[in-house]
């Protein structure tokens, strides 16, 4: 023998003797010859068997065979030995097996197994074209007519000539009468008043009809001769009436040029806008003597308006403000800027400067 292919005991060359011998179907003898293999690496092998005497042979390659378990037996995770099913994620790019060809099965990531619906005829369900149908409700024909619709029971339907139409609409109310003509009467026993409510009896009690007619009025009252007199509420709104007809009676004599005459019957008032326009003009300039400390702007005078410049000859800012400006808080002027101040009393106007010794010029008119 020479080696061993796919579960083969290869053998060559002619039989050699020696060593113990025995007779098929005979006891095992004491002593007996060993067989001695060579192995894929051509060295010399004995084989082996296992407890039960059975030679132990490899199957390489694709076959059949394994473990195998009892049908409706008990099953021991990790222990239990079977033949498992063997199946493939084929999600992105799925491979269609050939016509007639083996293929394993294809799973999802969680090992459970595709599943296609088909029909009897071998038609896939489920798909675009052979949506997957099912029916579980129950179904009326609700067409009255030599038609026919199926119509299942969830909402309210009602039959007609046609199909099956919407009950409980305006069109298709649901009534109670076999034709649907019959006029429905509604009755309902007396229902209690809420609490408090007026009644005939509780209003009579409260007010008499005279003392009521005294107090409103009755409906030929006459109006009262002058706004403040006294009168019921009907004689009130009669002297309101009249007042209102005077008053829309007199409109078109009170408007003047289409507009409303405001002067209440006096001759339409002139009113003549004349510009006031300044006839004195003053003119002086202000030094600041310390920076720091505010001085103002001139003495007390009646002004309409006046007119304040930074000296080109500053070096510094000049603050304009009121009597709480200092050298670093106040309008600011640069050498050269000015601000005009419509003012009554240039003496109210403070200035302060951030060098000691400069100031403005200023011009104010009255």
């Amino acid at each position: 023998m020479s080696n061993v292919i796919r579960g083969q005991v290869k053998t060559t060359g002619s039989g050699g003797g020696g060593g113990a011998t025995g007779t098929i179907g005979a006891a095992v003898p004491s002593t007996a010859a060993p067989i001695a293999v060579k192995d894929n690496s051509g060295n010399l092998a004995y084989p082996q068997v296992d407890a039960s005497g059975k030679l132990i042979v490899a199957v390489t390659g694709a076959g059949s065979g394994g473990t195998s378990s009892v049908d409706n037996s008990g099953y021991t995770a990790g222990t239990t030995a079977g033949t498992p099913l063997m199946g493939a994620v084929d999600d992105t790019g799925t491979t269609a097996a050939v016509e007639n060809d083996v293929a394993i099965a294809r799973i999802t990531p969680q090992r459970a197994v595709h599943v296609n619906l088909r029909r009897q005829d071998g038609t896939e369900v489920g798909t675009t074209s052979t949506p997957l149908s099912i029916k579980s409700e129950q179904q009326l024909d609700y067409d009255t007519g030599a038609g026919t619709a199926s119509q299942s029971l969830v909402g309210i339907a009602l039959p007609a000539s046609g199909g099956p139409v919407a009950g409980g609409t305006a069109t298709n109310p649901l009534r109670v009468d076999p034709t649907g003509t019959t006029t429905q009467p509604v009755s309902a026993a007396s229902l209690p008043l809420p609490t408090g409510a007026a009644q005939d009896s509780t209003v009579a009690a409260l007010v008499t009809q005279s003392d009521f007619d005294s107090k409103v009025g009755s409906l030929t009252e006459t109006a009262p001769a002058s706004d403040t007199a006294s009168s019921g509420l009907n004689g009130r709104l009669q002297r309101i009436a009249q007042r209102l007809t005077t008053l829309i009676a007199l409109l078109p004599s009170a408007l003047v040029g289409g507009r409303l005459d405001v002067n209440l019957g006096a001759a339409p008032a002139t009113v003549t806008n004349s510009p006031i326009v300044p006839t004195v003009v003053s003119n002086g300039n202000k030094n600041v003597t310390t920076a720091g400390t505010r001085v103002t702007l001139a003495a007390s005078a009646t002004i309409k308006s006046v007119t304040i410049k930074a000296k080109f000859t500053n070096t510094g800012i000049i603050y304009v403000g009121d009597t709480g400006v200092t050298s670093a808080n106040g309008f600011q002027l640069y050498p050269g800027e000015s601000i005009s101040l419509d003012i009554a009393d240039p003496s109210t106007v403070n200035l302060d400067a951030q060098v000691s010794g400069e100031g403005v010029t200023y011009i104010a008119v009255n």
